[in-house]
């Protein structure tokens, strides 16, 4: 880093831990003022929410509970935020307080077979928190990140996702390191919620439409046999949060692999598409998931190889992909 960018550094480092020693009830308020404050002035991600949830819900809600959901799922950025300053802090003592964890004796079985475990989750709830959960309880896992692009902002939050254990793949790393970290009886993490570029991902219905998601998730477990487990987190108020890991979610194989990736990406989507219409206030609309159609894109039949990426570039929508 260039003396700019160590200032820049020193300035978020700073910011980070007078945010983490403000007590938690008035610091989450503070966030959900920030979120409110969002929605209100980041007109055109506002309105990507509202058409996101619009084109998932239709006839089911009114303009007003739409305009509700989305105007917390703002405020939930804002508390992950104040939340994400504390992970230092946190121990097996004052986070137990905090998360209360349901299914992991699930994962634990899972483990006990020796190849691995592939978790998959998407951007709901506090996210980041799972994984620091995870780490307390002594499962700290490797979870796949795309890196931010300005160097003092990645140091630092590599730092603190890194603060308690958990170990972080970058997606251009490629397929490879998913691989022999499932085959050294690991644990993945990966968020598959977002837009992927054609090449890179297979179309399946995600919220009632075609949606580009990536086949890495399906690749990985089909090629170690990897039991694949969800996860998500819920917030139950007063800086509370319950996490729940589902059972193992079965992966097809019959042999032909196109339609094997095809298949079982469509069941891990349904898997996170359940937990989203159950508390669709937690989950991140502001993202354009549906930008790449079939419509749009014209896929060449080619083999599938290890060589692509866990998930590919955001096609132009750069600023939630970084949330990863």
């Amino acid at each position: 880093m260039n003396k700019m960018e160590r200032l820049s550094y020193r300035v978020l480092k700073r910011t980070v831990w007078f945010l983490s020693h403000l007590p938690l009830r008035p610091a989450l308020a503070l966030g959900a003022g920030v979120g409110s404050l969002a929605f209100c002035f980041m007109s055109r991600r506002r309105q990507i929410a509202l058409d996101n949830v619009h084109q998932a819900f239709g006839k089911q809600m009114t303009p007003q509970e739409e305009k509700r959901i989305v105007c917390e799922s703002f405020k939930n950025l804002g508390r992950i935020l104040i939340e994400f300053c504390r992970i230092p802090r946190l121990n097996s003592s004052n986070l137990s307080r905090l998360v209360e964890i349901e299914g992991l004796e699930k994962v634990e079985r899972s483990l006990a077979k020796g190849r691995g475990v592939v978790l998959i989750t998407a951007h709901f709830g506090n996210w980041e928190l799972m994984a620091q959960a995870l780490a307390v309880r002594g499962y700290a896992p490797r979870v796949v990140v795309r890196p931010m692009d300005w160097a003092p902002l990645e140091m630092l939050v590599s730092e603190m996702r890194t603060a308690l254990g958990t170990k972080l793949i970058s997606k251009w790393q490629g397929m490879s390191e998913i691989l022999s970290t499932l085959r050294g009886g690991e644990t993945i993490g990966i968020l598959m919620d977002q837009n992927t570029v054609a090449r890179e991902g297979v179309f399946v219905d995600f919220l009632g439409r075609p949606a580009c998601t990536t086949m890495g998730v399906a690749l990985a477990a089909i090629r170690t046999g990897a039991p694949v487990h969800s996860g998500h987190i819920v917030r139950l108020g007063k800086g509370r949060h319950r996490m729940f890991f589902s059972d193992e979610i079965p992966v097809i194989t019959t042999g032909d692999l196109h339609k094997d990736i095809e298949t079982n990406t469509a069941r891990f989507s349904q898997a996170l598409e359940s937990f989203i219409r159950a508390h669709p206030d937690h989950w991140l609309w502001l993202h354009q998931r549906w930008k790449t159609q079939p419509a749009d894109v014209k896929i060449p039949s080619r083999p599938v190889s290890f060589s692509f990426p866990l998930s590919g570039k955001s096609n132009g929508e750069g600023g939630a992909e970084r949330s990863q």
